[in-house]
């Protein structure tokens, strides 16, 4: 696993390809497996996914939060977001990205922390989606204005604090 945290680079030899289609194909970097290369043909778009880097910072919400769903699912959404945010480029040092969910039911808020480099200014990002179940393993989220995320969570009376209590 990349300990000495050495730059990562996009060198054709130090990827192997996993799975592909006429349109798509997915490599993993062959000294970090975690990162993986996706090239989209259709789109003729290259971008990197770090399956490590997003880590929960309140694992016990999000296990108590979403026990009927996979929590892979979750954080898959989840580090779309972020990706989107700061993209993974190469050269890359893996990096971990604390990220806190607040969990209303129906809605999710997504808040992380981004450190840029070189002047460490820390920006704290907060997202908001609403959850819809398509089917058992499936789950659509939309991007919803924080107020409809704070009318939902008054509507509903939700208190974290007391949910926790009576879980306890």
């Amino acid at each position: 696993m990349n300990e000495d945290l050495k730059p990562l680079y996009d060198i054709e030899s130090n990827w192997e390809i996993v799975n592909g289609t006429d349109h798509i194909q997915v490599f993993e970097h062959k000294e970090y497996r975690d990162l993986v290369r996706v090239i989209d043909f259709r789109n003729q778009t290259i971008h990197f996914v770090d399956r490590k880097r997003i880590v929960p910072g309140n694992v016990i919400d999000i296990d108590r939060a979403l026990p009927e769903l996979r929590k892979v699912r979750l954080m898959t959404q989840i580090s779309r977001v972020i990706d989107a945010e700061k993209p993974i480029k190469m050269p890359y040092i893996p990096e971990k990205l604390k990220v806190y969910i607040d969990d209303l039911g129906e809605y999710l808020g997504i808040l992380y922390y981004m450190d840029y480099k070189p002047d460490k200014h820390l920006v704290q990002v907060k997202r908001y989606f609403k959850v819809t179940y398509v089917d058992k393993m499936g789950l659509l989220f939309k991007e919803v204005p924080f107020e409809e995320f704070y009318i939902y969570g008054e509507e509903h009376h939700v208190d974290k604090n007391a949910e926790q209590t009576e879980n306890n």
